[in-house]
């Protein structure tokens, strides 16, 4: 990614398009999140370096919040703040890796055109890092079934076993205990294995 053209599934949005949006529709969005009361949804914040806490932002998909809904950002190798990535203290739980992911597409990686051969391309964005939460829940659920239709309890443990503090996150993502949330997988799901089944706070 690069662009700031918002996705939905597998197809990209112009942003004049996306700017076009009614509020009326969003509205619809917001009531399509809220109608799947048992699925939680992990959003990715965007790739336009926007703050979700500014008045009238509406980034899709991750504007959209509500209790179980984790909107995530990027972060490079040294845990601090992709340059390209939204962020939010409000607006955006928690960030996870999003840069130098290693992919094999067909194409030229110069023009991104399609070719016969297949090159190896280095992808940046918050579509890359909000996979990492998800695969995290997935490993959670793995170990603790009872999670299953508990979005709440599913984020609240995401975001509890959080690493705190991280980069330069703080003051830019989250707000659970010191703020500056970053993924950690292995405390989420050692927290699944070795932990009872907890309510939301």
């Amino acid at each position: 990614e690069g662009t700031c053209a918002p996705q939905i599934g597998a197809y990209d949005v112009p942003r004049d398009k996306f700017d076009a949006f009614t509020s009326q529709l969003r509205a619809e969005v917001a009531d399509m999140y809220g109608s799947m009361g048992t699925s939680l949804f992990v959003a990715s914040a965007g790739n336009c370096n926007r703050n979700h806490d500014s008045a009238g932002l509406f980034e899709w998909p991750g504007s959209v919040g509500g209790a179980a809904v984790l909107r995530v950002a990027a972060v490079d190798g040294s845990d601090n703040l992709s340059s390209f990535s939204d962020f939010g203290l409000d607006g955006v739980e928690l960030a996870a890796p999003g840069e130098d992911f290693i992919m094999l597409r067909p194409g030229d990686a110069t023009t991104n055109t399609c070719t016969t051969t297949t090159t190896v391309n280095r992808c940046d964005g918050t579509s890359f890092a909000s996979p990492m939460v998800c695969g995290a829940v997935g490993l959670m659920l793995s170990f603790d079934p009872t999670l299953f239709g508990q979005p709440c309890r599913i984020a609240d443990r995401i975001i509890r076993n959080a690493d705190q503090g991280v980069g330069n996150l703080t003051g830019q993502v989250g707000t659970y205990g010191a703020g500056g949330l970053r993924l950690n997988v292995f405390n989420a799901v050692r927290d699944a294995v070795t932990s009872p089944a907890r309510g939301c706070p």
